[in-house]
Protein backbone atom coordinates (compact mmCIF):
# COMPACT_ATOMS: atom_id res chain seq x y z
CA UNK A 1 0.00 0.00 0.00
CA UNK A 2 1.32 3.32 -0.69
CA UNK A 3 1.09 6.84 0.91
CA UNK A 4 -1.00 7.90 -2.44
CA UNK A 5 -3.30 4.60 -2.94
CA UNK A 6 -6.09 6.38 -4.72
CA UNK A 7 -5.79 9.80 -5.48
CA UNK A 8 -5.04 11.64 -8.50
CA UNK A 9 -2.03 13.28 -9.61
CA UNK A 10 -1.36 15.60 -13.10
CA UNK A 11 2.32 16.29 -13.76
CA UNK A 12 3.13 18.51 -16.92
CA UNK A 13 6.29 18.52 -18.67
CA UNK A 14 6.37 14.80 -17.69
CA UNK A 15 8.04 14.04 -20.95
CA UNK A 16 11.65 13.96 -19.79
CA UNK A 17 13.96 15.16 -16.95
CA UNK A 18 12.16 16.07 -13.56
CA UNK A 19 8.69 15.66 -14.57
CA UNK A 20 9.36 12.08 -15.81
CA UNK A 21 10.35 10.95 -12.74
CA UNK A 22 8.13 12.91 -10.75
CA UNK A 23 5.21 10.95 -12.44
CA UNK A 24 7.29 7.28 -11.86
CA UNK A 25 7.33 8.47 -7.80
CA UNK A 26 3.98 9.26 -7.66
CA UNK A 27 2.48 5.78 -9.87
CA UNK A 28 5.35 4.06 -7.39
CA UNK A 29 3.41 5.40 -4.19
CA UNK A 30 -0.25 4.13 -5.65
CA UNK A 31 -1.00 7.14 -7.21
CA UNK A 32 -3.20 7.43 -10.83
CA UNK A 33 -0.98 9.58 -13.08
CA UNK A 34 -1.88 11.84 -15.28
CA UNK A 35 1.45 12.66 -17.59
CA UNK A 36 0.93 15.38 -19.79
CA UNK A 37 3.28 17.59 -22.49
CA UNK A 38 3.21 19.31 -25.73
CA UNK A 39 4.71 15.70 -27.60
CA UNK A 40 2.49 12.44 -27.22
CA UNK A 41 5.75 10.43 -28.18
CA UNK A 42 7.94 10.92 -25.45
CA UNK A 43 3.91 10.46 -22.62
CA UNK A 44 3.26 6.82 -24.08
CA UNK A 45 6.88 6.01 -23.35
CA UNK A 46 7.01 7.27 -19.55
CA UNK A 47 3.26 5.43 -19.44
CA UNK A 48 4.77 2.63 -20.68
CA UNK A 49 7.88 2.11 -17.87
CA UNK A 50 5.14 3.21 -15.43
CA UNK A 51 3.07 0.43 -16.91
CA UNK A 52 5.84 -1.84 -16.69
CA UNK A 53 6.72 -1.44 -13.29
CA UNK A 54 3.39 -1.81 -11.71
CA UNK A 55 2.07 1.78 -11.76
CA UNK A 56 -0.97 3.32 -13.20
CA UNK A 57 -0.73 6.27 -15.88
CA UNK A 58 -2.57 7.70 -18.72
CA UNK A 59 -0.95 10.06 -21.20
CA UNK A 60 -2.52 13.98 -22.11
CA UNK A 61 -0.94 15.88 -24.85
CA UNK A 62 -1.54 19.45 -24.15
CA UNK A 63 0.25 22.54 -24.54
CA UNK A 64 -0.35 24.72 -21.10
CA UNK A 65 0.39 28.08 -22.58
CA UNK A 66 -3.20 27.58 -23.51
CA UNK A 67 -5.78 28.47 -20.50
CA UNK A 68 -8.64 26.52 -22.28
CA UNK A 69 -6.27 23.59 -23.17
CA UNK A 70 -5.22 23.49 -19.65
CA UNK A 71 -8.64 24.44 -18.24
CA UNK A 72 -9.80 20.98 -20.79
CA UNK A 73 -7.08 19.08 -19.10
CA UNK A 74 -7.98 19.24 -15.44
CA UNK A 75 -12.11 18.49 -16.67
CA UNK A 76 -10.79 15.35 -18.59
CA UNK A 77 -8.95 14.40 -15.66
CA UNK A 78 -12.09 15.19 -13.32
CA UNK A 79 -14.33 12.98 -15.87
CA UNK A 80 -12.44 10.37 -16.32
CA UNK A 81 -10.99 9.28 -12.66
CA UNK A 82 -13.61 11.32 -10.96
CA UNK A 83 -10.69 13.84 -8.79
CA UNK A 84 -7.54 15.74 -8.76
CA UNK A 85 -5.38 15.37 -5.84
CA UNK A 86 -2.46 16.23 -6.39
CA UNK A 87 -1.00 18.88 -9.26
CA UNK A 88 2.76 18.94 -10.34
CA UNK A 89 3.54 22.40 -12.02
CA UNK A 90 6.62 20.82 -13.63
CA UNK A 91 6.31 22.96 -17.42
CA UNK A 92 8.68 25.38 -18.03
CA UNK A 93 8.78 27.53 -21.40
CA UNK A 94 11.73 28.50 -23.18
CA UNK A 95 12.56 30.67 -26.04
CA UNK A 96 14.47 28.78 -29.15
CA UNK A 97 16.52 31.91 -29.98
CA UNK A 98 19.54 32.25 -27.46
CA UNK A 99 20.01 35.86 -27.59
CA UNK A 100 16.77 38.57 -26.10
CA UNK A 101 17.09 40.65 -29.02
CA UNK A 102 15.74 37.63 -31.17
CA UNK A 103 13.02 36.17 -29.40
CA UNK A 104 9.76 37.25 -30.66
CA UNK A 105 7.02 38.94 -28.86
CA UNK A 106 4.49 35.71 -28.49
CA UNK A 107 7.54 33.46 -27.66
CA UNK A 108 8.72 36.09 -25.05
CA UNK A 109 4.83 36.28 -23.87
CA UNK A 110 4.73 32.55 -23.60
CA UNK A 111 7.78 32.40 -21.86
CA UNK A 112 6.43 34.50 -19.42
CA UNK A 113 2.74 33.76 -18.88
CA UNK A 114 3.70 30.00 -18.72
CA UNK A 115 6.56 30.23 -16.00
CA UNK A 116 4.71 32.83 -13.84
CA UNK A 117 1.71 30.59 -13.20
CA UNK A 118 5.04 28.11 -11.33
CA UNK A 119 5.27 28.59 -8.10
CA UNK A 120 8.97 28.92 -7.48
CA UNK A 121 9.81 31.22 -10.45
CA UNK A 122 7.04 33.33 -9.09
CA UNK A 123 8.66 33.91 -5.90
CA UNK A 124 11.04 34.87 -7.66
CA UNK A 125 9.72 37.58 -9.82
CA UNK A 126 9.88 41.13 -8.48
CA UNK A 127 8.43 43.35 -11.69
CA UNK A 128 6.05 42.28 -14.81
CA UNK A 129 4.85 44.60 -17.21
CA UNK A 130 5.97 47.15 -15.59
CA UNK A 131 4.28 46.79 -12.06
CA UNK A 132 6.11 45.48 -8.86
CA UNK A 133 4.88 41.59 -7.86
CA UNK A 134 6.98 41.61 -4.71
CA UNK A 135 5.95 39.92 -2.25
CA UNK A 136 4.34 36.83 -4.30
CA UNK A 137 0.82 35.88 -2.97
CA UNK A 138 0.49 33.31 -0.51
CA UNK A 139 0.28 29.15 -2.02
CA UNK A 140 -3.01 27.61 -3.10
CA UNK A 141 -3.00 24.59 -1.11
CA UNK A 142 -5.57 22.13 -2.15
CA UNK A 143 -8.01 20.98 1.01
CA UNK A 144 -7.09 17.64 2.13
CA UNK A 145 -8.98 14.97 0.43
CA UNK A 146 -11.30 12.82 2.16
CA UNK A 147 -10.20 9.21 3.08
CA UNK A 148 -11.27 7.22 0.26
CA UNK A 149 -13.79 3.77 1.76
CA UNK A 150 -12.07 0.80 1.29
CA UNK A 151 -13.29 -1.67 -1.74
CA UNK A 152 -13.54 -5.22 -1.41
CA UNK A 153 -10.52 -6.48 -3.47
CA UNK A 154 -11.46 -7.45 -6.97
CA UNK A 155 -9.74 -10.16 -8.65
CA UNK A 156 -7.74 -9.94 -11.60
CA UNK A 157 -8.57 -9.84 -15.02
CA UNK A 158 -6.59 -12.46 -17.28
CA UNK A 159 -4.38 -10.13 -18.86
CA UNK A 160 -2.89 -10.48 -22.28
CA UNK A 161 -0.44 -13.39 -22.78
CA UNK A 162 1.25 -15.44 -20.33
CA UNK A 163 3.17 -13.09 -18.47
CA UNK A 164 0.58 -11.59 -17.88
CA UNK A 165 -1.62 -13.88 -16.33
CA UNK A 166 -1.42 -16.86 -13.88
CA UNK A 167 1.06 -19.73 -14.62
CA UNK A 168 -0.63 -23.10 -15.94
CA UNK A 169 -1.42 -25.67 -13.19
CA UNK A 170 1.04 -28.75 -12.44
CA UNK A 171 -1.39 -31.19 -13.92
CA UNK A 172 -2.44 -29.26 -17.38
CA UNK A 173 1.40 -28.85 -17.72
CA UNK A 174 1.74 -32.28 -17.69
CA UNK A 175 -1.08 -33.19 -19.90
CA UNK A 176 -0.19 -30.83 -22.53
CA UNK A 177 3.28 -31.67 -22.32
CA UNK A 178 2.67 -35.46 -22.65
CA UNK A 179 0.36 -34.66 -25.90
CA UNK A 180 3.05 -32.62 -27.42
CA UNK A 181 5.59 -35.17 -27.02
CA UNK A 182 3.21 -37.75 -28.63
CA UNK A 183 3.08 -35.61 -31.44
CA UNK A 184 6.21 -34.99 -31.80
CA UNK A 185 7.55 -38.33 -31.76
CA UNK A 186 4.60 -39.23 -34.61
CA UNK A 187 5.82 -36.76 -36.80
CA UNK A 188 9.30 -37.85 -36.28
CA UNK A 189 8.35 -41.26 -37.13
CA UNK A 190 6.35 -41.24 -40.28
CA UNK A 191 7.61 -38.01 -41.94
CA UNK A 192 10.28 -37.59 -44.52
CA UNK A 193 13.82 -36.38 -43.65
CA UNK A 194 13.21 -33.38 -45.72
CA UNK A 195 10.07 -32.14 -43.67
CA UNK A 196 11.41 -32.95 -40.81
CA UNK A 197 14.12 -30.24 -41.43
CA UNK A 198 11.31 -27.70 -42.57
CA UNK A 199 9.17 -28.66 -39.44
CA UNK A 200 12.15 -28.07 -37.12
CA UNK A 201 12.78 -24.61 -38.23
CA UNK A 202 8.75 -24.02 -37.96
CA UNK A 203 8.83 -25.24 -34.37
CA UNK A 204 11.60 -22.87 -32.99
CA UNK A 205 9.88 -19.78 -35.22
CA UNK A 206 6.35 -20.39 -32.99
CA UNK A 207 8.54 -20.92 -29.73
CA UNK A 208 11.13 -17.43 -30.42
CA UNK A 209 7.37 -15.78 -31.39
CA UNK A 210 5.89 -16.56 -28.31
CA UNK A 211 8.63 -15.65 -25.94
CA UNK A 212 9.31 -12.09 -27.78
CA UNK A 213 5.67 -10.69 -28.34
CA UNK A 214 3.23 -13.18 -26.25
CA UNK A 215 5.03 -13.87 -23.07
CA UNK A 216 5.96 -10.03 -22.33
CA UNK A 217 3.94 -6.97 -21.05
CA UNK A 218 2.23 -5.46 -23.49
CA UNK A 219 4.11 -2.24 -22.73
CA UNK A 220 7.43 -3.65 -24.26
CA UNK A 221 5.36 -4.87 -27.35
CA UNK A 222 6.55 -1.43 -29.26
CA UNK A 223 10.18 -2.29 -28.97
CA UNK A 224 10.63 -5.37 -29.33
CA UNK A 225 8.66 -5.90 -32.40
CA UNK A 226 10.91 -3.08 -34.14
CA UNK A 227 13.87 -4.85 -32.94
CA UNK A 228 12.20 -8.24 -34.26
CA UNK A 229 11.29 -6.73 -37.72
CA UNK A 230 14.63 -5.51 -37.91
CA UNK A 231 16.77 -8.63 -37.53
CA UNK A 232 13.98 -10.24 -39.61
CA UNK A 233 16.50 -10.36 -42.73
CA UNK A 234 16.61 -13.61 -42.31
CA UNK A 235 13.40 -14.53 -43.64
CA UNK A 236 14.30 -12.52 -46.34
CA UNK A 237 17.64 -14.86 -47.23
CA UNK A 238 15.24 -17.53 -47.23
CA UNK A 239 12.90 -15.81 -49.19
CA UNK A 240 16.03 -15.35 -52.28
CA UNK A 241 17.00 -18.86 -51.88
CA UNK A 242 13.92 -20.33 -52.55
CA UNK A 243 13.55 -17.86 -56.08
CA UNK A 244 16.80 -19.02 -56.89
CA UNK A 245 16.75 -22.27 -59.23
CA UNK A 246 17.43 -25.23 -57.14
CA UNK A 247 20.18 -26.87 -57.38
CA UNK A 248 18.98 -29.99 -58.39
CA UNK A 249 16.36 -31.36 -60.46
CA UNK A 250 13.18 -32.70 -58.25
CA UNK A 251 10.58 -33.57 -61.77
CA UNK A 252 7.46 -32.24 -62.02
CA UNK A 253 5.85 -32.50 -58.90
CA UNK A 254 8.00 -29.43 -57.51
CA UNK A 255 5.37 -26.19 -57.36
CA UNK A 256 8.06 -23.82 -59.24
CA UNK A 257 4.52 -21.13 -59.76
CA UNK A 258 3.67 -21.57 -55.97
CA UNK A 259 7.12 -21.59 -54.68
CA UNK A 260 8.05 -18.42 -56.45
CA UNK A 261 4.68 -16.48 -55.26
CA UNK A 262 5.20 -16.98 -52.09
CA UNK A 263 9.18 -16.18 -52.08
CA UNK A 264 8.39 -12.86 -53.42
CA UNK A 265 5.32 -12.48 -51.50
CA UNK A 266 7.70 -13.17 -48.56
CA UNK A 267 10.55 -11.12 -49.52
CA UNK A 268 8.13 -8.21 -49.97
CA UNK A 269 6.69 -8.12 -46.65
CA UNK A 270 10.01 -8.79 -44.82
CA UNK A 271 11.19 -5.65 -46.80
CA UNK A 272 8.43 -3.26 -45.28
CA UNK A 273 9.08 -5.18 -41.70
CA UNK A 274 13.07 -4.44 -41.71
CA UNK A 275 12.66 -0.81 -43.10
CA UNK A 276 9.21 0.09 -40.65
CA UNK A 277 11.44 -1.76 -37.13
CA UNK A 278 14.82 0.02 -38.16
CA UNK A 279 12.63 3.56 -38.29
CA UNK A 280 10.75 2.79 -34.95
CA UNK A 281 13.86 1.89 -33.41
CA UNK A 282 15.73 4.82 -34.26
CA UNK A 283 12.61 7.16 -33.72
CA UNK A 284 12.78 5.77 -29.76
CA UNK A 285 16.15 6.09 -29.28
CA UNK A 286 16.47 9.30 -30.47
CA UNK A 287 13.19 9.99 -27.63
CA UNK A 288 15.56 8.63 -25.14
CA UNK A 289 18.42 11.14 -25.94
CA UNK A 290 16.09 14.10 -25.63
Amino acid sequence: MGVLDGQVAIVTGAGSGIGLETAKLLAAEGAQVVVTGRRRAPLDVVVAEIGTAGGRAAARPVDIENREAAIGLVQWTVDTFGRVDVLVNNAGYSSRARSIRWVPKDEWDGVINVNMEDDAIRGLTVVKDGSITWPPPPLKLPAPAAKPAVKPAVPAAKGHGHGAAEPMAPRTLAIVATVVTLVFLFIGNNAPPAFLQHFTVFVLACFVGYMVVWNVTPALHTPLMSVTNAISSIIAIGALVQVAPPLEDFGPERPEAWILGLALVGIALTTINMFGGFAVTQRMLQMFRK
